[in-house]
């Protein structure tokens, strides 16, 4: 495999009530540097601070029902959402996420997977891409590749309880072009608004409970706030994963799994 082979990841000292443990101290076997990683948990502290009574209130996987798991597939579309796994099913947690990894949903897709996925937690991206396409493989949102990121995901959330998380968009509106769907976003009418975010709130609604929202980015916080205002004390903001963003996570897995780690296990 391109890259060669995929390296045995840290493992976390202590399991939080979200993630495990994400000090400096229990990354020191990464080889991205120490100047970086300082960069990134000082770059995470201020969305730390902001997660931490969030954060709190998540203490076990919620399970995912056999109906649940059917009505979100109807809602969407299989291609239009996700599940935080990657990779084939019977791949060793403790082995890292690289470039070079395969982050495929796992094959078939299908309700044999309930066992792993978990409603305590969303995780939520602003609105699909251009990569998004209706022909694909079921659930491979966020599942395409280096190119867009995916493996930065796949990294932060291997064995952690986010592990098979729900993954979807606030908006439906299809655009790779972040800013122009803001842009357009911000002409929209009340019930503009809430006709676009309407499959979002559904969503959530199908889920039930009270889930931990974990958006990608500044403008997915704000949509999500704006939708489900009642649902803002459990709202948290990391990095996106994709390469623009390189300046906060260097494109590095590693690193990027440093930075989720120290928001989302803030204590």
């Amino acid at each position: 495999m391109e890259g060669g082979p995929e390296r045995r990841g840290p493992r976390s000292q202590r399991e939080l009530a979200t993630l495990p443990d994400a000090s400096p101290d229990s990354f020191c076997a990464m080889d991205a540097g120490a100047e970086k990683r300082a960069a990134v948990v000082q770059k995470s502290r201020k969305l730390a601070d902001a997660a931490h009574a969030a954060t709190r209130g998540v203490q076990t996987r919620a399970p995912v029902s056999e109906d649940q798991f059917r009505r979100l597939c109807a809602l969407r579309g299989r291609s239009a959402a996700s599940w935080a796994i990657w990779g084939p099913s019977d791949r060793d947690a403790h082995i890292a996420f690289t470039g070079a990894s395969d982050i495929s949903f796992p094959a078939g897709g299908s309700v044999e997977l309930l066992p792993h996925l978990s409603r305590s937690a969303v995780i939520i991206g602003y609105n699909p891409g251009n990569a998004h396409d209706p022909s694909r493989a079921p659930w491979s949102s966020h599942h395409y590749g280096a190119k867009h990121g995916d493996h930065l995901l796949a990294e932060a959330f291997r064995a952690t309880p986010c592990w098979g998380a729900y993954l979807t968009d606030v908006l439906t509106l299809v655009d790779s072009d972040a800013a122009a769907v803001t842009t357009r976003a911000k002409r929209w009418t009340v019930s503009e608004w809430a006709s676009e975010t309407a499959l979002f709130r559904e969503e959530l609604e199908v889920l039930g409970g009270e889930p931990l929202l974990i958006c990608l980015g500044a403008a997915t916080e704000k949509a999500v706030k704006k939708s489900v205002p009642e649902a803002a004390q459990r709202t948290v903001r990391i990095w996106h994963n994709s390469p623009s963003a390189r300046a906060f996570h260097y494109n590095s897995a590693e690193l990027y799994r440093l930075h989720v780690h120290h928001v989302l296990g803030a204590s």
